[in-house]
């Protein structure tokens, strides 16, 4: 290579790097290496921290990352984010190593308004994404969702709650694939129906037999539709929707598995 041409690429680089420099300057971290592709809307108000070799598109259509004044958002090493994508923090969003986000996709951890109310803020909640998690074209990722590392998120799929490490996950509400669930065996429906309550809805602890959709704000109706939906998948169980109106505790949920099962 001749040295006008290793000049010329060194110019090349040098000019890309301070082009993204410029439009990462906003943030209070950036690892070496990024790659920006088009104009991107970057305001960041908190706490923006980007790892190295990340890559973002807004190519045809432009990507925003936005962080309040009370938001931390953390993105990994090596993170590729395609274009038309837009992500909000108001609180806590993290997206680990190597994870890719198609095009279209909005992952918030917050609403914005309340249903009914739209002069109201909710609390956010925040969300997780883990390592080398692939998500899909126009998927939707709601406040209080975590994904673990190594899953899947087809496209056009709507994703809340907790994501199993290494699962396929498609639909709107999101749920494990046919041939990809995980089947619960070995424990009683008093011990197997509120495990998997804590799972479907990401709840931190297990929750007692008393507690029910009064006790958390994930067990809201798209929640009934996920354990509905998730009783199906793990444990080959319909339930009518008429019967999780009648279900106002765990207990009551156990007492209408039995009732299908029997």
């Amino acid at each position: 290579m001749s040295a006008n041409s290793r000049a010329g690429r060194f110019v090349v680089r040098w000019l890309s790097e301070q082009r993204n420099a410029a439009w990462l300057r906003g943030c209070n971290g950036v690892g070496l290496g990024a790659d920006l592709c088009g104009r991107p809307y970057i305001k960041n108000e908190g706490v923006t921290r980007i790892g190295t070799g990340f890559r973002l598109s807004s190519r045809p259509v432009v990507s925003h990352l936005v962080t309040g004044p009370q938001g931390r958002l953390e993105i990994g090493d090596r993170v590729a984010i395609d274009y038309g994508a837009a992500i909000a923090c108001l609180s806590s969003v993290r997206i680990g190593d190597g994870t890719r986000i198609g095009p279209f996709c909005v992952l918030a951890d917050s609403d914005f308004h309340v249903v009914g109310d739209r002069d109201k803020t909710p609390e956010p909640r925040p969300v997780q994404i883990g390592d080398r998690v692939q998500i899909g074209a126009r998927v939707t990722i709601v406040p209080g969702t975590s994904i673990g590392d190594g899953a899947i998120v087809c496209a056009h799929s709507v994703v809340g709650g907790v994501v199993s490490a290494g699962t396929v996950v498609s639909g709107v509400p999101a749920r494990i694939r046919v041939d990809e669930r995980s089947v619960l065996t070995g424990a009683s429906d008093l011990e197997r129906i509120p495990d998997l309550v804590r799972r479907i809805l990401g709840l931190r602890y297990m929750p007692a037999l008393t507690h029910g959709p009064d006790d958390f704000a994930e067990w809201d109706s798209l929640g009934s539709l996920r354990l509905l939906l998730a009783i199906e998948d793990e444990l080959g169980l319909r339930l009518a929707e008429h019967d999780m109106l009648r279900v106002h505790t765990v207990a009551d949920l156990v007492a209408a598995v039995q009732r299908a099962s029997s």
